[in-house]
């Protein structure tokens, strides 16, 4: 049983912990990820978010910038924590460059209608989902500020 779980827990297709992204938290997700069977098979390697074009685009991970330009006709950044790579796609402009130090949360760019979100860990694309940083606060019944 151990080594059974020590194998899936080490395979980088499987994200158990937090990578430490602070994903948008009321954004609706136009496409959600879908794990292509092999690397070079098709698959939604990430989640698409509706976005207003023209919004300033936050970086939802802190680490240095290792890309920031155009590819294909499409703008992107990719962030590099040291444990992943998150890319950032759709963007009308970019605000970082390349060797970059960014903050989660310091803006990368100027967001289009549809925003692509994207985490890679080595050679393997994971869920963003999985990676999110998600904060949750209990409230008791009855409790009307929930934000206090």
């Amino acid at each position: 049983m151990l080594v059974c779980v020590l194998l899936t827990w080490a395979d980088p297709r499987v994200v158990r912990a937090s990578c430490g992204l602070k994903l948008p938290p009321r954004s609706t997700i136009l496409n959600e990820f879908r794990r292509p069977p092999c690397p070079r098979c098709a698959g939604q390697r990430g989640i698409d978010y509706a976005t207003s074009a023209g919004s300033e685009l936050d970086s939802v991970a802190r680490g240095r910038v290792s890309f920031a330009g155009q590819v294909a006709g499409t703008l992107y950044v990719v962030v590099d924590t040291g444990s992943v790579r998150v890319t950032h796609g759709g963007l009308q402009a970019i605000a970082v460059e390349t060797g970059e130090m960014v903050a989660r949360g310091q803006v990368v760019g100027t967001a289009g209608p549809v925003t692509y979100i994207g985490v890679r860990r080595g050679d393997w694309y994971v869920d963003p989902l999985a990676c999110g940083v998600r904060r949750t606060r209990l409230v008791a019944e009855g409790d009307r500020d929930p934000h206090r």
